[in-house]
């Protein structure tokens, strides 16, 4: 098993609402994989994990493990899958596909992280391997190990280039992570976007700027997703001011020093 080394920034998409709570208590959540959305997530080569595992009963490789086996190995493997607990992360923020099914349709804010300012949070922390196969149970100092099996998804994936913080007992619960390590907050294209961003959104946002007038996150730069005009792309830029959209009229919030100053024009 080859473990790549640890790359110094990491995104997260998050919808407004969420980027909000993040904002108020800087707490991630750790999903339980066997919950998630995609059917082929911690899929098993059980076969295969025969042989990787002491639960091997024969020793043809033609011969198929008794079904009493695999399930006696499957019975066990499930609970320890459901126990660990998995915040996942990107190397990229300008996946257009990303920001439509993770950040609320290209209206949501995207986080970028150090890792080297929080190593105690990215401890764990692993890269996603895509294949075309499942992958299969090891066995470690006489122990299940199901590293690959949380690190293993769909080819169909890979646009995601994701990284994966899995803690044990963790599963479903809440962790701090350090704010020194929120390096920056991006808004996405569609925060511009009037036409289609409703009151409450907006009020959203707004908050989210007061929340980024706390000390803690002083050091944060503010950046926005824009479109490249020649070529299907995104690309991050850093903003002087947002604008919202208040009783028929434009509001700027411009930063100075990090101090939000508020005009109506």
């Amino acid at each position: 098993r080859i473990f790549p080394k640890r790359p110094n920034r990491l995104f997260m998409y998050f919808r407004v609402e969420n980027a909000k709570l993040f904002l108020s208590n800087h707490n991630i959540k750790f999903t339980d994989l066997t919950l998630a959305n995609d059917p082929f997530e911690l899929a098993i080569d059980y076969r295969k994990s025969m042989y990787d595992t002491n639960y091997k009963t024969y020793d043809c490789k033609d011969e198929e493990p008794a079904d009493e086996d695999i399930i006696k190995l499957r019975s066990e493997v499930i609970p320890k899958l459901s126990n660990y607990g998995v915040a996942c992360f990107t190397e990229t923020d300008t996946n257009v596909l990303m920001w439509a099914y993770y950040a609320g349709s290209q209206k949501g804010i995207c986080f970028e992280f150090d890792t080297n300012e929080d190593p105690i949070f990215f401890q764990e922390l692993h890269k996603v391997q895509y294949k075309n196969h499942f992958e299969s149970i090891k066995e470690k100092g006489g122990m299940l190990d199901c590293l690959d099996i949380f690190t293993t998804k769909s080819i169909e994936w890979q646009h995601e280039r994701e990284w994966r913080v899995i803690k044990e007992n963790k599963a479903g619960q809440l962790l701090p992570i350090n704010p020194r390590s929120i390096k920056s907050v991006i808004f996405g294209y569609g925060y511009m976007d009037y036409r289609s961003v409703d009151k409450q959104t907006l009020q959203t946002y707004k908050d989210i700027i007061t929340l980024l007038q706390r000390p803690e996150y002083s050091h944060i730069q503010l950046k926005q997703i824009q479109r490249d005009m020649k070529q299907y792309k995104l690309e991050t830029k850093e903003v002087p001011f947002l604008l919202f959209e208040e009783d028929n009229q434009i509001v700027v919030v411009s930063f100075l020093n990090q101090r939000a100053i508020i005009e109506d024009i």
